[in-house]
């Protein structure tokens, strides 16, 4: 049997995460993070993104949790390096666990389809951007 659990909510930072929260987030035989969006939008300080991330990598590790790190920083047309250091931080962390790192961004998840606008800065998955996500995941998982 399969079990999912989701701890998503909307608007939260990786750096707001409590590390014992992390800790217990991680206690799965595969863990996917898909995030960094809220932190590098709202600037958040790339030091404690960083220790955030360790602390996943550690609770992976001792929990012998194969890591899966969704990188959803969309791209800027107008500045090609944005961000870059939150998603080195992301593709670090997979790398440094042994895990897995898919980069969320491409055409087929940027659809209209996929996203809900809110504000121009504020974009989220539909439902179908929901299932495309999962879908993408799963056929990465497959492919392994």
């Amino acid at each position: 049997d399969l079990i999912v659990n989701n701890y998503s909510l909307s608007g939260i930072q990786l750096v707001n995460i409590d590390d014992i929260a992390l800790q217990n987030m991680c206690k799965a035989n595969v863990v996917i993070l898909t995030l960094g969006t809220n932190d590098a939008g709202l600037g958040a300080d790339i030091g404690l993104f960083n220790s955030k991330l360790d602390r996943v990598k550690y609770a992976c590790e001792e929990n012998g949790s194969l890591l899966i790190v969704g990188n959803m920083i969309w791209d800027r047309a107008d500045d090609p390096n944005y961000a870059a250091a939150y998603k080195n931080a992301l593709k670090n962390t997979a790398d440094a666990v042994g895990g897995y790192y898919l980069d969320m961004n491409f055409a087929r998840i940027r659809s209209e389809e996929f996203l809900e606008v809110s504000r121009p800065w504020d974009v989220h998955p539909t439902v179908t951007g929901h299932k495309l996500i999962a879908q993408v995941l799963c056929e990465y998982l497959e492919a392994l």
